[in-house]
């Protein structure tokens, strides 16, 4: 989706009516299938020489064939747009103004002034805001259609990086007691692992959120037979 900014700030740019109502129709039409096969499927467990349950299973069986069909795809429905209003909570979109960028997700907003931005790149579906020192500005996961972000970003004259991160050479590996980072970063690199291990996704943005105040930039990738580990640079490493 390409638009004009209601507010006349800007143009928003995310996902487009296609990915925003058809993930609501698929999901209410998929709640809608189960919420059919509920009588049916309690009347067929009932038949089992056990069942866990029994009691709700037996109060939804003796609910009428017509009135149960209608309950169960009501109560499908309404399950499965709920869902889809929880998935659109997470789009991401990006405002792009003649003076700032602002990114917004669910309740978030972030505004980067224009004078700052550096650079502006897709990080796989990580949108990233980098400052003239290679400081992270902003950085948002979300699935942003690259081509009309970077057509966008260029109308107005930002600096669209479409080949990805140009300090992607200056990461490195980090370990504890990496040698050259700020006092301070390694206990939150040690804290933010411990949160990749168990896929605490919102502790690990805060943390990453943390060490880029201390101009600590991170990047997580996928190793082989390892799994997700963190590469990191300072705001003052020259671009690859």
């Amino acid at each position: 989706m390409t638009s004009p900014d209601p507010d006349g700030a800007g143009t928003v740019v995310g996902p487009g009516p296609g990915q925003r109502y058809g993930v609501a129709v698929l999901l209410a039409g998929l709640g809608a299938g189960v919420g059919a096969l509920v009588k049916p499927v309690a009347g067929w467990a009932l038949g089992l020489p056990w069942v866990p349950l029994a009691g709700p299973l037996r109060l939804i069986d003796a609910v009428p064939p017509v009135p149960a069909l209608i309950g169960g795809v009501l109560l499908g429905v309404v399950a499965g747009l709920v869902l889809a209003a929880a998935d659109a909570a997470e789009h991401l979109y990006l405002v792009v103004g003649r003076d700032r960028l602002t990114l917004r997700r669910g309740e978030s907003e972030t505004t980067v002034r224009r004078s700052a931005v550096g650079a502006v790149f897709l990080d796989g579906t990580r949108l990233v805001v980098l400052g003239h020192r290679g400081e992270e500005l902003c950085s948002r996961a979300g699935d942003v259609p690259a081509a009309r972000l970077g057509a966008t970003l260029t109308r107005y004259g930002y600096p669209w990086r479409p080949d990805g991160d140009p300090y992607r050479s200056a990461y490195r590996l980090w370990v504890p007691g990496l040698p050259g980072l700020p006092a301070g970063a390694d206990a939150l690199f040690t804290a933010r692992q411990r949160a990749l291990d168990r896929d605490d996704r919102a502790e690990a943005e805060l943390l990453r959120t943390e060490l880029a105040t201390m101009d600590v930039v991170v990047r997580d990738e996928v190793v082989p037979q390892v799994g997700r580990r963190q590469f990191c640079r300072v705001a003052t490493d020259a671009p690859g």
